[in-house]
């Protein structure tokens, strides 16, 4: 283009159509969260409850996750293994961490900190004050984040009736 020459009709409007478009996407309403079943669960004081976990379909292909819940003390003990999972950087974008979240009936959410999976095989243990809790893990672009993200790995399901009392919600 030479110098003191205006731009041809269509190329001002493509230029004026820009940052238009970046508006519309800047204030896009936010997405849906995503829906999934829960189950919560009430372990009886002193008594280990094995929580069996579900994945979701953006869980690592073949990965698998399973828990204990332990109430003592005041305290639930989460103790969760898993098994072929792979870091959550492979997810690629922005996420870099698996969150291990608690979640009451109410929609009240406990980040309980980061699954530590940088090997296809490992262990964890958290805490929380909860005595009936769902469990979620999702994956995050760090792992200390307010509120769980829409990329669900993992749902928790019910334990066996005979061991603890638990609800869908």
């Amino acid at each position: 283009m030479r110098r003191g020459t205006a731009l041809p009709l269509p190329g001002r409007a493509l230029l004026l159509a820009l940052p238009l478009a970046a508006l519309s996407v800047s204030f896009a309403p936010p997405a849906a969260a995503a829906e999934v079943t829960l189950h919560e669960v009430r372990p009886p004081e002193g008594t280990a409850v094995e929580v069996p976990f579900a994945p979701t379909g953006r869980a690592p292909a073949g990965a698998a996750l399973e828990g204990e819940l332990l109430a003592a003390g005041g305290r639930t003990r989460v103790a969760l293994s898993w098994r072929r999972m792979q870091p959550a950087l492979l997810f690629g974008g922005e996420v870099t961490a698996y969150a291990v979240w608690a979640v009451a009936r109410d929609g009240a959410v406990e980040n309980l900190g980061e699954l530590h999976a940088t090997a296809p095989k490992g262990e964890a243990t958290f805490t929380t004050r909860r005595k009936a809790l769902a469990l979620l893990v999702t994956a995050e672009p760090w792992p200390l984040v307010a509120r769980p993200s829409d990329v669900v790995v993992f749902t928790s399901g019910p334990p066996k009736p005979s061991k603890a009392p638990s609800e869908a919600f």
